[in-house]
Protein backbone atom coordinates (compact mmCIF):
# COMPACT_ATOMS: atom_id res chain seq x y z
CA UNK A 1 0.00 0.00 0.00
CA UNK A 2 1.24 3.15 -0.86
CA UNK A 3 1.56 6.36 1.09
CA UNK A 4 -1.93 8.00 -0.16
CA UNK A 5 -3.75 4.73 0.11
CA UNK A 6 -2.60 4.52 3.81
CA UNK A 7 -3.93 7.97 5.15
CA UNK A 8 -7.24 7.68 2.60
CA UNK A 9 -8.14 4.31 4.17
CA UNK A 10 -7.11 5.24 7.83
CA UNK A 11 -9.18 8.57 7.34
CA UNK A 12 -12.17 6.85 6.13
CA UNK A 13 -12.28 4.55 9.10
CA UNK A 14 -12.41 7.23 11.30
CA UNK A 15 -15.01 9.26 9.29
CA UNK A 16 -16.94 6.09 9.42
CA UNK A 17 -16.97 6.07 13.21
CA UNK A 18 -13.88 4.46 13.98
CA UNK A 19 -11.40 4.64 16.48
CA UNK A 20 -7.53 4.10 16.78
CA UNK A 21 -6.84 0.94 18.19
CA UNK A 22 -2.99 0.73 18.06
CA UNK A 23 -0.37 1.55 15.88
CA UNK A 24 3.42 -0.21 15.92
CA UNK A 25 6.59 -1.19 13.54
CA UNK A 26 7.78 -4.22 12.78
CA UNK A 27 10.60 -5.38 11.27
CA UNK A 28 12.16 -8.24 9.67
CA UNK A 29 15.33 -8.77 6.96
CA UNK A 30 13.61 -7.25 4.28
CA UNK A 31 11.32 -4.46 5.58
CA UNK A 32 10.12 -2.42 8.50
CA UNK A 33 5.68 -2.34 8.21
CA UNK A 34 3.68 0.18 10.18
CA UNK A 35 0.40 -0.99 10.90
CA UNK A 36 -2.85 0.40 12.17
CA UNK A 37 -5.72 -1.16 14.00
CA UNK A 38 -9.22 0.61 13.68
CA UNK A 39 -12.41 -0.61 15.41
CA UNK A 40 -15.80 0.07 14.12
CA UNK A 41 -19.07 1.12 16.15
CA UNK A 42 -19.81 -2.39 16.09
CA UNK A 43 -16.86 -3.85 17.07
CA UNK A 44 -15.25 -5.27 14.05
CA UNK A 45 -11.43 -4.00 13.60
CA UNK A 46 -9.36 -3.47 10.48
CA UNK A 47 -5.59 -3.30 9.75
CA UNK A 48 -4.40 -0.69 7.56
CA UNK A 49 -0.52 -1.53 6.84
CA UNK A 50 2.33 0.74 5.04
CA UNK A 51 5.69 -0.06 4.51
CA UNK A 52 8.65 2.33 5.27
CA UNK A 53 10.41 3.70 2.50
CA UNK A 54 13.73 4.44 3.40
CA UNK A 55 12.92 4.50 7.03
CA UNK A 56 10.17 6.42 6.48
CA UNK A 57 6.07 6.70 6.39
CA UNK A 58 3.06 9.35 6.33
CA UNK A 59 1.95 10.58 10.15
CA UNK A 60 -1.60 10.27 10.56
CA UNK A 61 -1.49 12.17 13.78
CA UNK A 62 -3.11 15.59 12.09
CA UNK A 63 -5.85 12.42 11.36
CA UNK A 64 -6.67 10.78 14.94
CA UNK A 65 -4.39 12.99 17.65
CA UNK A 66 -4.71 9.67 19.72
CA UNK A 67 -1.57 8.48 17.36
CA UNK A 68 0.85 11.04 18.98
CA UNK A 69 2.32 8.64 21.69
CA UNK A 70 2.18 5.51 19.36
CA UNK A 71 3.85 7.19 16.33
CA UNK A 72 6.71 8.06 18.95
CA UNK A 73 6.87 4.90 20.51
CA UNK A 74 7.40 3.44 16.99
CA UNK A 75 10.15 6.08 16.42
CA UNK A 76 12.06 5.08 19.71
CA UNK A 77 11.66 1.32 19.03
CA UNK A 78 11.52 0.92 15.42
CA UNK A 79 13.57 3.92 14.00
CA UNK A 80 10.62 5.08 12.03
CA UNK A 81 10.56 8.87 10.72
CA UNK A 82 6.52 9.80 10.12
CA UNK A 83 6.59 12.59 8.34
CA UNK A 84 4.00 15.31 9.19
CA UNK A 85 4.80 14.55 13.02
CA UNK A 86 6.62 17.98 13.82
CA UNK A 87 8.57 18.16 16.09
CA UNK A 88 8.53 14.05 16.27
CA UNK A 89 10.16 13.64 20.47
CA UNK A 90 11.10 11.05 21.86
CA UNK A 91 8.99 8.76 24.05
CA UNK A 92 10.56 5.64 25.31
CA UNK A 93 14.27 6.90 24.70
CA UNK A 94 15.52 9.09 27.11
CA UNK A 95 18.15 11.20 25.66
CA UNK A 96 19.90 13.51 28.42
CA UNK A 97 19.06 16.94 26.71
CA UNK A 98 16.03 18.47 28.05
CA UNK A 99 15.09 20.42 24.95
CA UNK A 100 14.53 17.48 23.07
CA UNK A 101 11.22 16.21 25.12
CA UNK A 102 10.25 19.76 26.66
CA UNK A 103 7.91 21.91 24.66
CA UNK A 104 9.31 25.75 25.10
CA UNK A 105 7.74 28.16 27.07
CA UNK A 106 8.61 31.94 26.89
CA UNK A 107 7.52 34.77 28.44
CA UNK A 108 7.42 36.95 31.52
CA UNK A 109 8.08 35.02 35.10
CA UNK A 110 7.78 31.72 33.17
CA UNK A 111 9.85 29.46 34.76
CA UNK A 112 10.14 25.16 35.03
CA UNK A 113 8.76 23.23 38.51
CA UNK A 114 10.49 19.76 38.18
CA UNK A 115 8.96 16.69 39.83
CA UNK A 116 10.11 13.11 39.22
CA UNK A 117 11.31 10.87 38.18
CA UNK A 118 11.53 9.16 41.52
CA UNK A 119 8.62 9.29 44.13
CA UNK A 120 8.11 7.89 47.10
CA UNK A 121 6.90 4.39 47.40
CA UNK A 122 6.44 2.05 44.33
CA UNK A 123 4.55 3.67 42.29
CA UNK A 124 5.98 4.06 38.71
CA UNK A 125 8.86 6.19 37.82
CA UNK A 126 7.61 9.24 36.34
CA UNK A 127 9.64 12.74 35.15
CA UNK A 128 6.92 15.90 34.92
CA UNK A 129 7.87 19.44 33.76
CA UNK A 130 5.13 22.06 35.09
CA UNK A 131 5.60 25.19 33.23
CA UNK A 132 4.13 27.79 35.57
CA UNK A 133 3.59 31.80 36.07
CA UNK A 134 2.72 31.86 39.74
CA UNK A 135 0.39 29.60 40.69
CA UNK A 136 -1.10 29.29 36.91
CA UNK A 137 -0.04 25.95 34.99
CA UNK A 138 0.88 26.16 31.31
CA UNK A 139 1.69 23.06 30.39
CA UNK A 140 2.76 19.78 32.02
CA UNK A 141 5.59 17.76 30.04
CA UNK A 142 5.73 13.92 30.60
CA UNK A 143 8.26 11.47 30.66
CA UNK A 144 7.67 7.67 31.45
CA UNK A 145 8.34 4.39 30.37
CA UNK A 146 11.46 4.48 32.78
CA UNK A 147 10.59 1.05 32.96
CA UNK A 148 10.69 -0.47 29.79
CA UNK A 149 12.22 -3.48 29.39
CA UNK A 150 11.25 -4.50 25.31
CA UNK A 151 9.03 -7.14 26.32
CA UNK A 152 6.85 -6.99 23.41
CA UNK A 153 10.23 -7.56 21.19
CA UNK A 154 11.41 -10.23 23.67
CA UNK A 155 7.58 -12.08 23.24
CA UNK A 156 7.97 -12.23 19.41
CA UNK A 157 8.65 -16.19 18.17
CA UNK A 158 6.55 -17.37 21.52
CA UNK A 159 4.25 -19.43 22.00
CA UNK A 160 0.87 -18.87 23.55
CA UNK A 161 1.33 -20.49 26.79
CA UNK A 162 5.14 -18.87 26.97
CA UNK A 163 3.31 -15.25 25.64
CA UNK A 164 1.31 -15.50 29.25
CA UNK A 165 4.47 -15.00 31.50
CA UNK A 166 5.52 -11.69 29.64
CA UNK A 167 2.01 -10.54 29.87
CA UNK A 168 1.64 -11.04 33.55
CA UNK A 169 5.76 -9.47 34.19
CA UNK A 170 4.53 -6.11 32.59
CA UNK A 171 2.88 -4.59 35.76
CA UNK A 172 3.33 -6.97 39.10
CA UNK A 173 0.27 -5.26 40.25
CA UNK A 174 -1.75 -6.04 37.04
CA UNK A 175 -0.88 -9.60 36.51
CA UNK A 176 -4.71 -11.25 37.11
CA UNK A 177 -5.83 -8.29 34.78
CA UNK A 178 -3.57 -8.37 32.06
CA UNK A 179 -3.45 -12.23 32.00
CA UNK A 180 -7.27 -12.08 31.74
CA UNK A 181 -7.03 -9.63 28.42
CA UNK A 182 -4.03 -11.77 26.71
CA UNK A 183 -6.38 -14.82 27.31
CA UNK A 184 -9.28 -12.86 25.73
CA UNK A 185 -6.94 -11.88 22.40
CA UNK A 186 -5.75 -14.97 22.56
CA UNK A 187 -8.85 -16.68 22.25
CA UNK A 188 -10.07 -13.94 19.19
CA UNK A 189 -7.20 -14.82 17.37
CA UNK A 190 -8.13 -18.75 17.39
CA UNK A 191 -11.69 -18.44 16.80
CA UNK A 192 -12.81 -19.85 20.42
CA UNK A 193 -15.38 -18.03 22.23
CA UNK A 194 -16.13 -19.27 25.70
CA UNK A 195 -19.35 -20.10 26.90
CA UNK A 196 -21.63 -17.73 29.03
CA UNK A 197 -20.03 -19.11 32.64
CA UNK A 198 -16.74 -19.41 31.88
CA UNK A 199 -16.01 -15.38 32.00
CA UNK A 200 -17.45 -15.24 35.94
CA UNK A 201 -14.04 -17.11 37.26
CA UNK A 202 -11.73 -14.38 35.62
CA UNK A 203 -14.26 -11.75 37.01
CA UNK A 204 -14.14 -12.95 40.48
CA UNK A 205 -10.53 -13.34 40.68
CA UNK A 206 -10.52 -9.41 39.65
CA UNK A 207 -12.77 -8.65 42.00
CA UNK A 208 -10.91 -10.55 44.79
CA UNK A 209 -7.55 -8.90 43.85
CA UNK A 210 -9.16 -5.96 43.92
CA UNK A 211 -10.48 -6.87 47.17
CA UNK A 212 -6.16 -7.53 48.46
CA UNK A 213 -5.21 -4.43 47.08
CA UNK A 214 -7.66 -2.53 49.33
CA UNK A 215 -6.88 -4.45 52.08
CA UNK A 216 -2.71 -4.13 51.63
CA UNK A 217 -3.55 -0.33 51.63
CA UNK A 218 -5.57 -0.31 54.56
CA UNK A 219 -2.93 -2.17 56.61
CA UNK A 220 -0.06 0.36 55.33
CA UNK A 221 -1.91 3.07 56.54
CA UNK A 222 -2.46 1.69 59.47
CA UNK A 223 1.29 0.96 59.82
CA UNK A 224 2.46 4.43 58.98
CA UNK A 225 0.05 5.58 61.77
CA UNK A 226 1.48 3.08 64.23
CA UNK A 227 4.83 4.44 62.90
CA UNK A 228 4.03 8.12 63.56
CA UNK A 229 2.36 7.41 67.63
CA UNK A 230 5.75 5.23 68.00
CA UNK A 231 7.88 7.82 66.57
CA UNK A 232 6.07 10.67 68.74
CA UNK A 233 6.00 8.24 72.03
CA UNK A 234 10.22 8.67 71.57
CA UNK A 235 10.70 11.73 71.02
CA UNK A 236 8.28 13.43 73.31
CA UNK A 237 10.81 12.75 76.07
CA UNK A 238 12.94 14.75 74.50
CA UNK A 239 10.54 17.53 73.52
CA UNK A 240 10.01 17.80 77.29
CA UNK A 241 13.79 18.06 78.45
CA UNK A 242 14.37 20.87 75.25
Amino acid sequence: MNDGDYRARVGEALAGGARLGALYATADAAQTVVRTVLFAPDGTHQSVSVAARDGRVPSIVDLTPAAEWSEREAHDLGGVVFDGHDPLRPLAEHTPELSSWTVPVHGDDAYQVAVGPIHAGVIESGHFRFHVVGDRILFVDVRLFYKHRGLERAAEGRSLDEGREYAQRACAACAVSNSVAYAHACEYVLGLKPTTTMPVWPGERLRFKNFGLKATSCWSMRAMRCSKVRAEAICWPSKERS
